[in-house]
């Protein structure tokens, strides 16, 4: 069975409670899912024996946790090697809803640009 580990970073709670809720989701679908604050020591371990990986970070004064900074920095070579999502919670900055493929993008053109890059590619494959 696939496993995807979901590592979160969280100052007031919010984000492990989306986590918990995305883990939930994944269960529902047949998904083996362990969720792990990157502050645990079983963060590292969980990320080893994963099919997959979300990782989940708030963002205060816009920046990301530290913790989750920092361990990005200290696993990128494993992460670059599994398939990836980030998301970023925030209550500062407005998202939208796309109505293709439910995905999230912030209302920036950068940032849609960026995400309609990589739809383009996930069509290819």
């Amino acid at each position: 069975m696939k496993s995807i580990c979901i590592l979160y970073a969280t100052r007031e709670g919010q984000t492990q409670r989306i986590a918990e809720h995305v883990a939930a989701e994944l269960r529902v679908r047949g998904f083996t899912v362990a969720v792990t604050n990157v502050r645990d020591h079983a963060a590292q371990s969980r990320l080893n024996t994963c099919t997959a990986a979300i990782l989940a970070a708030s963002v205060h004064a816009g920046r990301h946790e530290p913790e989750m900074l920092q361990f990005v920095k200290e696993h990128r070579g494993k992460l670059e090697c599994l398939p990836t999502a980030f998301l970023s919670v925030t209550l500062s900055e407005a998202l939208v809803v796309s109505t293709r493929r439910g995905i999230l993008t912030r209302c920036n053109p950068s940032w849609s640009a960026v995400a309609a890059a990589r739809d383009a590619d996930a069509r290819a494959l």
